[in-house]
């Protein structure tokens, strides 16, 4: 049996296992997200203002469920946010092959299962929020980045990226790295450098700054309500660090 072969069964594997958990009962803060998911196309704006009673994410990801919904309407809108999860483990098992090649390294199996397997990625693994999903494409649209040469791929992932972003705008940290790494390793000698980091940072951006433009033109706040905003500011400083140190 080839490595090759014997990558792919790591990960086939580890897909299976997250299959196994596509009907558990919703945890609390899954159904945040999939309530009233079924009438989110049809009336749109009722949706939003229910969304934002009990949210301080984004209404994209909800959108994102309710769009595969729609073309695939057998599917129940909890399957729908857990696979979606489930291809963030894939997402980033092609991130973490692509950074062995970018960087040159050897080969682990061992760090790969342990990667995957860590608890917050397993369990998250398949789970319908959008913490996970929005960070594995983050992830994998910077990974894919920072080996290519190609204009087109420069546009298309840093779309990705600007998704990633509008889905959870925490994950905009992986934009701030991306910029450090090309600054404190890139020589701008080469007209190919500068673009990079130009179409990089507009491209990803575009989606965000739409999405917050309407959200702010439409209910006079960009990401969360006052009341939401509020419960922020008043957490301690433990919260925060918490937070920091899950979502990095």
């Amino acid at each position: 049996m080839t490595k090759k072969i014997k990558i792919y069964l790591v990960l086939f594997s580890i897909i299976i296992s997250h299959l196994f958990f596509l009907n558990l009962y919703s945890v609390n803060f899954e159904f945040h997200f999939l309530d009233k998911n079924n009438f989110l196309l049809s009336d749109f704006f009722l949706f939003i203002n229910e969304y934002f009673n009990f949210q301080a994410n984004t209404i994209v990801y909800p959108l994102i469920i309710a769009t595969l919904r729609f073309i695939f309407p057998f599917l129940d809108p909890l399957i729908i946010g857990r696979l979606l999860s489930i291809v963030g483990v894939i997402l980033i098992f092609f991130s973490i092959i692509r950074l062995i090649e970018y960087y040159k390294l050897k080969f682990n199996f061992i760090i790969l299962i342990l990667i995957l397997l860590n608890p917050i990625i397993w369990v998250m693994g398949h789970r319908a929020t959008p913490d996970f999903f929005s960070a594995s494409l983050a992830i994998f649209a910077i990974t894919h980045i920072l080996p290519s040469k190609k204009y087109y791929n420069y546009i298309f992932l840093s779309l990705i990226l600007g998704l990633s972003i509008s889905i959870k705008p925490i994950v905009g940290i992986f934009l701030i790295l991306f910029n450090l790494n090309i600054l404190l390793n890139y020589i701008f000698d080469k007209k190919l450098d500068y673009l990079k980091l130009i179409f990089v940072n507009v491209f990803s951006l575009i989606i965000p700054l739409l999405y917050f433009y309407y959200i702010f033109y439409k209910f006079n706040f960009f990401i969360s309500d006052e009341y939401h905003m509020n419960s922020l500011k008043n957490k301690n400083f433990f919260e925060y660090f918490c937070n920091f140190i899950i979502y990095i």
